[in-house]
């Protein structure tokens, strides 16, 4: 059978996808449980096609069939979550994916259910892969901040002691982004460049940048949600252990203002009592200043 085409696919988004899996294929290792997955995989599920060529999940066609005559897949390898906002793509991605958890919108979901979830009585964590691809701005609402989004998925993995990957995928839109957001990535900056802990990280950003009125909202955006995913990943006891930053896209196709794709990729490793938060953390801040790869200007 054909895999549908995801009408938002290019080479860029092919490459980061496959960098996906190499992540995953690192952190994951070769152990004999099941491989457990979180994502947003759209309509198409370009995501989870790639990872079941891989070998990391598996399915069978189902006898039943999809309202759009196309067969359903029963899941028989591998833990599949799957959050989508959209409600009519939410039903058809229950209904194409038996076996597979597929809920609504992924940060208000966990915001409810935080609770259950970090008493293991809701099965949504642990995983393998944290892969959140999102198609619009990242903080949506007031209600549900970037940085305690960030903190549950830390906290809800630290319960299980679980290494895994954390991707972040998110348009550049400056005019969309909320006030609240951008005051995060700001003060968490600044805050950084006042820390006597972080001395490694204000001599990176001062040889590079100069000052934080300097920076182009694309790195901002970086360095901010890298400064955030790191500062909680410390909190609890999680170290990095490989890291790549790309963008992507092309600015003279503007939609909507969206010029860029951002996609930032991590493996971490719970370190558990043998690590110290402020030690991983002055360690680990510093990689917010890594090379960023421009995919569309990258030689093949």
């Amino acid at each position: 059978m054909p895999k549908a085409v995801y009408k938002h696919n290019s080479s860029p988004k092919d490459f980061i996808r496959k960098k996906w899996v190499a992540f995953a294929k690192e952190i994951f290792g070769d152990q004999e449980r099941d491989f457990s997955i979180l994502t947003f995989p759209a309509e198409a599920m370009q995501d989870l096609h790639l990872f079941k060529d891989e070998g990391l999940i598996d399915w069978e066609e189902a006898e039943s069939k999809s309202v759009d005559g196309t067969p359903n897949f029963r899941i028989i390898k591998g833990n599949v979550r799957c959050f989508e906002k959209d409600p009519k793509i939410q039903r058809k991605l229950s209904e194409k994916l038996i076996e597979a958890k597929v809920e609504a919108d992924f940060i208000p979901y966990i915001a409810a259910n935080y609770s259950f979830i970090i008493s293991g009585k809701n099965k949504t964590f642990p995983v393998d892969v944290v892969n959140l691809d999102f198609d619009g701005r990242m903080q949506a609402s007031v209600k549900y901040p970037f940085d305690a989004t960030i903190k549950s998925v830390f906290e809800f993995q630290k319960k299980y002691s679980r290494n895994f990957s954390l991707f972040l995928t998110w348009p550049v839109a400056e005019g969309e982004d909320l006030n609240e957001y951008k005051t995060l990535l700001h003060d968490v900056i600044e805050g950084n460049l006042n820390d006597p802990a972080a001395l490694k990280f204000k001599a990176s950003f001062e040889a590079s940048v100069g000052t934080i009125d300097k920076l182009k909202y694309e790195q901002k955006s970086i360095i901010g949600v890298t400064k955030v995913v790191i500062k909680k990943a410390s909190q609890n006891l999680y170290t990095l252990n490989k890291h790549e930053f790309y963008v992507y896209g092309d600015e003279k196709l503007s939609v909507g203002g969206r010029k860029r794709i951002i996609s930032l990729l991590f493996n971490f490793t719970y370190e558990g009592k043998a690590g110290q938060e402020n030690i991983i953390y002055a360690k680990d801040v510093v990689s917010a200043m890594s090379t960023i790869t421009d995919i569309n200007k990258a030689k093949p």
